[in-house]
């Protein structure tokens, strides 16, 4: 059965904002642990899908335009 599914992640782009980055690096956190932990749970979320299944995944940057002059804290 072939098939689609589509994940929304909006907070998946804050990591390319520089001052969003330094925010959490000043908090002794690094961006790219956090990339890495989202990736690993979008892709255990997909597990088990079946092989001709679409996959996609929206990143709104319309929300990361709202926001831009937010700088996430962790």
């Amino acid at each position: 059965m072939t098939g689609q599914i589509q994940f929304d992640d909006p907070w998946l782009c804050f990591y390319c904002d520089e001052n969003i980055r330094a925010n959490i690096a000043k908090a002794g956190k690094s961006a790219d642990e956090h990339v890495a932990t989202f990736v690993r749970a979008l892709n255990a979320c997909m597990a088990g899908t079946q092989d001709d299944m679409t996959v996609a995944i929206h990143l709104c940057r319309s929300s990361f335009n709202e926001v831009s002059s937010m700088y996430v804290t962790c």
